[in-house]
């Protein structure tokens, strides 16, 4: 005579694991699967609104900012005199020689990526 199997012999269950997907995919790779190639290409890189600009100081001291191409370098001068503790007064900021306007952004003075901010101080008197 046959014997049950053991797997015959228990009873048959279902519940959450039986559900559980070959494959798991997160949101974004679902999303990225039904959307139509012209979208998926019509995306930009998250990085691309942005630019990395470097400011050196005099002492060679280097502080990299991440901004976007329209927002205001005063906004920059701003955080690095936050950043070192100096008083906006006590500095100037120069770019290819020529001292940058707060209201400059990077697209006006068609600044690139990795571009140099050179930092001074401010010298008063002559000689």
């Amino acid at each position: 005579m046959d014997e049950p199997s053991a797997s015959s012999s228990l009873p048959q269950r279902t519940g959450f694991f039986d559900k559980v997907p070959d494959r798991l995919t997160s949101d974004e790779e679902e999303e990225e699967e039904q959307a139509p190639p012209d979208e998926k290409e019509a995306v930009s890189p998250p990085d691309q609104d942005f630019i990395r600009l470097k400011a050196v100081s005099q002492d060679g001291q280097e502080v990299v900012f991440k901004i976007r191409h329209e927002t205001p370098l005063k906004k920059l001068m701003e955080a690095y005199c936050k950043n070192r503790g100096l008083a906006p007064a006590q500095i100037r900021f120069l770019y290819d020689g020529e001292r940058i306007q707060g209201s400059s952004t990077p697209t006006s003075l068609e600044m690139e990526e990795g571009d140099i901010i050179d930092v001074v101080l401010q010298q008063t008197g002559g000689f």
